[in-house]
């Protein structure tokens, strides 16, 4: 059907998107922060979570109602 080889280009376009990926994911790990800014104090509720005798906190952190 075509007069050359697609694999090449298949290849060369699966590389290209593993390069951005890759680039966004160092961007995201070096400057962008998971963080949370609060001029208030923020207190969780806490949850206890027994599974299979395996005890699990949660964390429940709720917005305050006079904001």
């Amino acid at each position: 059907m075509y007069s050359f080889d697609l694999r090449p280009l298949i290849w060369f376009g699966a590389l290209l998107i593993l390069l951005i990926w890759g680039a966004w994911e160092l961007i995201d790990w070096l400057w962008i922060e998971e963080t949370i800014e609060s001029s208030t104090l923020i207190i969780p509720e806490i949850k206890l979570v027994v599974n299979n005798n395996i005890v699990d906190t949660i964390y429940v952190y709720k917005i305050p109602a006079n904001e």
